[in-house]
């Protein structure tokens, strides 16, 4: 990564965190980091970024006890494959299924990203911008802190010339204040 891909994180990083202490309560804070790659013979893709979350007050009755809570995220970080780097921002929304009280639920998503290079190594993702879902499993053991399991694919729906997109595994570890 060059010095303007990082200068560039940084400022966003700088705006993630701004944006955080304005808006007050109820934020979140986080750490992501998985690897994956277009199918199992395809060389391997890290992922790593740094996240903020902001869910929403109201919450949405699913019958029973389940409820759901949306938020939209906003990211910065890198993808990586052999010795090529590119920086990635996005931003998107989904929500957290859960039964009222419980600190295990589902979580699932979609985000929107630019990637500074789409040509990581042998994998080639058709162009700048991206879309990524993702079906996560939440433990929140604290209210204040919790991780995520997430599966996820990325592609780039069909914007650019058709690919295999890329599958990945990934851990998030989010501190969430008031």
């Amino acid at each position: 990564m060059d010095g303007a891909s990082v200068k560039r994180l940084a400022v966003c990083l700088c705006l993630l965190l701004g944006s955080a202490a304005a808006s007050g309560a109820g934020l979140e804070l986080g750490l992501r980091g998985g690897q994956g790659g277009a199918n199992l013979d395809s060389g391997t893709v890290t992922r790593q970024e740094v996240f903020l979350r902001r869910p929403l007050a109201r919450r949405y009755g699913l019958g029973g006890r389940w409820q759901a809570r949306p938020y939209w995220a906003l990211t910065a970080g890198t993808l990586k494959a052999d010795g090529d780097h590119s920086a990635a921002l996005g931003v998107g929304g989904g929500a957290r299924f859960a039964p009222q009280g419980a600190s295990l639920g589902l979580d699932l998503g979609l985000s929107a990203f630019w990637l500074e290079e789409y040509e990581l190594d042998s994998f080639e993702l058709g162009g700048h911008w991206q879309f990524t879902s993702h079906l996560g499993v939440y433990w929140q053991p604290h209210p204040r802190w919790g991780l995520t399991y997430r599966v996820q694919h990325t592609s780039n729906a069909g914007l650019y010339r058709r690919n295999e997109g890329l599958n990945m595994q990934t851990l998030e570890l989010w501190y969430r204040w008031p």
